[in-house]
């Protein structure tokens, strides 16, 4: 996997994140309290931003998880047990664990093949 790869991937495991942030700095954009009198291009503005902000880092957790269950079932460097931790990892985790599987086995993969001698 060349480098540029790898950034994109991780920029892509990071933005979910970003996703979230927007999504609950939307709801501090609506007006609170019953005194107030909410203007409704902010409020549909707002439930709008939320909505898409919501699908979006679903979506690219969605795939991020299937791209990671696959990677982690086809890593040959990989032996039984780490991939059954990895799995799991990935699993319960949810996106710090895809940021923690991108780090040791994708970001550094090159670095572990130095290391231990791997010619793939």
């Amino acid at each position: 996997m060349t480098r540029t790869t790898k950034i994109l991937l991780g920029i892509a495991n990071v933005l979910p994140l970003v996703l979230i942030a927007m999504f609950v700095s939307s709801f501090l954009m609506m007006p609170h309290g019953l005194d107030v009198n909410p203007n409704p291009d902010v409020f549909i503005f707002s439930l709008g931003l939320s909505f898409l902000s919501m699908a979006l880092a679903s979506a690219i957790g969605l795939g991020l998880f299937i791209y990671y269950l696959v990677h982690i079932l086809k890593n040959p460097r990989l032996d039984a047990n780490t991939r059954l931790m990895w799995v799991l990892i990935v699993l319960l985790a949810g996106i710090i664990g895809n940021i923690v599987y991108w780090f040791f086995q994708i970001w550094r993969e090159d670095d572990d093949r130095v290391e231990h001698g791997y010619n793939n």
